[in-house]
């Protein structure tokens, strides 16, 4: 499994790999992060947001990380009866109602923690509930437009990659079959950003914005694409003018 620097793979002679196990098959191999990465660092700390694997590369301000600092020590969300570490634990067992009853009490607890309406909004789409995903998304993109700066690939939350390929069928499916169903459009845009497949998110979010321009999460992650679109044409003419400026170097 890609942590955002490196591969981590799992291989052991005693553990039988199974699809509740926590880890995936990919590529023919199993695939895991380490244990200690299904932990609570902070006290409104979503570890398959921000923790997982090399968080320090996420992009997020660092008042994000720094703001709820825990000193105890890390919690176990597999042994916490805290909601928002059993929502973790649920998630990542695949137990996606179960997680949604979670995420909503601590929601309850903690109503103005905007990480904790993004991570519902995963459960909200595991569940094909894109309505509810989209006033989770809306929600917490309000409350931390700092968000979409954070370079995150959804597909990391996943233990079990058969359910992402399934959630990913099941929303396309959805724009499919209701076209005129904007508010599912913008899910499938915000889970194609965050899978940094920006065409097709771009597509997404501007069929999301024809019918309510004043769409806010929409607007800021257009405008995130459009960044992106022109650092990446600038870029490429400054490689494309590279070697015409050594030859000129060369000849002098």
């Amino acid at each position: 499994m890609y942590d955002g620097s490196r591969w981590l793979i799992v291989n052991s002679d005693t553990h039988v790999h199974t699809d509740t196990c926590g880890h995936y098959r990919f590529s023919g191999r199993w695939h895991a992060y380490p244990r200690s990465y299904y932990t609570i660092n902070r006290s409104d700390s979503l570890f398959f947001f921000v923790d997982l694997g090399d968080y320090q590369n996420r992009n997020v301000p660092d008042w994000a990380y720094m703001e709820y600092l825990d000193n105890a020590s890390p919690t176990d969300i597999f042994q916490s009866n805290r909601p928002l570490a059993k929502a973790y634990a649920a998630f990542a067992k695949g137990s996606y109602y179960d997680s949604l009853v979670q995420f909503k009490r601590a929601s309850q607890m903690e109503p103005q923690n905007a990480l904790i309406h993004l991570a519902s909004a995963q459960a909200q789409i595991a569940v094909k509930d894109y309505r509810s995903a989209f006033d989770d998304i809306v929600r917490g993109m309000d409350l931390f437009p700092e968000w979409a700066d954070a370079y995150v690939n959804l597909s990391e939350i996943y233990s079990r990659t058969e359910d992402l390929k399934q959630h990913t069928t099941q929303l396309k499916q959805w724009v499919e079959r209701y076209p005129r169903d904007y508010k599912a459009h913008f899910v499938l845009g915000y889970f194609y950003y965050f899978h940094q497949e920006y065409d097709a998110a771009k597509t997404e979010l501007l069929y999301a914005l024809s019918w309510d321009d004043d769409l806010k999460p929409a607007q800021l992650l257009m405008d995130k694409i459009l960044e992106f679109e022109a650092e990446s044409e600038v870029l490429t003419i400054e490689e494309e003018a590279s070697p015409e400026e050594e030859s000129i170097t060369t000849t002098e």
